[in-house]
């Protein structure tokens, strides 16, 4: 049996963050990112970050890497892509903020921008070009560029899915507060970063489906929900053969989590 110590030296820290971006950034920030990384795992350290259910947090390496990836994902983006220091910033609250509390995730975010010179909560501004909707407090806002298949939702560029999209019908039953936006925005900058799985954690009838769905409609995208249970059926997510009444032959249909995967 052989214990393996997680990399917590500034030069480890240093080689890893140097092998994920020299190959995009010209003159990586490896120092702040470190110094950024030893302070917030010294806080977990010192119980003073709580998550979002009033928990200790805890991050490691994995946080770090993550965060590295996701930026790397901002850059690269084929339209829209966002500049180097606001793209690491956005990572790092995707990798360290996002789970936390609110008070929390303010102490975690003063961090990134004392370490990077920039806020993550600083969206990037539409360009003038693109189709608005929305400007009240009660309503998302969403910024619509038809022409390149995207939408930014809160500041935050989504590619557009196949349906329709429209803003006024998706607002319909759906009243966005300060909560809900803050939710929507946390979401809204880990979808820019691409298709990326996001578990949203929380209390029965907290907004957590309705948040989802409204999302969905508002980018043009198919919600598919499923209802857990003791009598749910693996077959119910995967598939299974049933008989094409056209044919009669058996035929395999896909479950709801193979057409939400496509």
């Amino acid at each position: 049996e052989i214990f393996v110590d997680e990399v917590h030296t500034t030069g480890d820290v240093s080689r890893v963050v140097r092998s994920y971006l020299e190959k995009d950034f010209p003159a990586p920030p490896v120092t702040p990112i470190v110094t950024f990384y030893s302070k917030a795992t010294s806080l977990c350290r010192k119980f003073s970050l709580l998550d979002g259910a009033g928990r200790v947090a805890y991050f490691s390496l994995r946080n770090l890497t993550r965060s590295l990836r996701f930026a790397l994902c901002l850059v690269r983006r084929p339209c829209r892509a966002v500049p180097g220091p606001q793209a690491l910033a956005q990572g790092l609250a995707v990798g360290f903020a996002s789970t936390l509390d609110m008070s929390s995730s303010a102490v975690v975010e003063k961090l990134i921008q004392e370490a990077l010179g920039v806020s993550p909560s600083s969206r990037l501004a539409a360009t003038s070009t693109s189709s608005s909707t929305s400007a009240s407090t009660m309503a998302a806002e969403v910024k619509h560029d038809a022409e390149a298949g995207w939408l930014s939702v809160e500041g935050y560029w989504i590619k557009a899915g196949p349906l329709p999209i429209d803003a006024s019908t998706a607002h319909k039953d759906f009243v966005i507060t300060k909560s809900v936006r803050r939710n929507l925005q946390n979401i809204a900058r880990m979808l820019s970063g691409g298709r990326f799985p996001v578990l949203l954690e929380g209390p029965t009838s907290s907004g957590k489906t309705s948040l989802v769905k409204f999302l969905a409609h508002l980018t043009g995208h198919e919600f598919v929900r499923i209802n857990n249970h003791e009598h749910t059926d693996l077959q119910e997510y995967i598939g299974q053969y049933v008989c094409d009444p056209q044919t009669g032959q058996l035929v395999f249909q896909e479950g709801v989590l193979v057409r939400a995967a496509r």
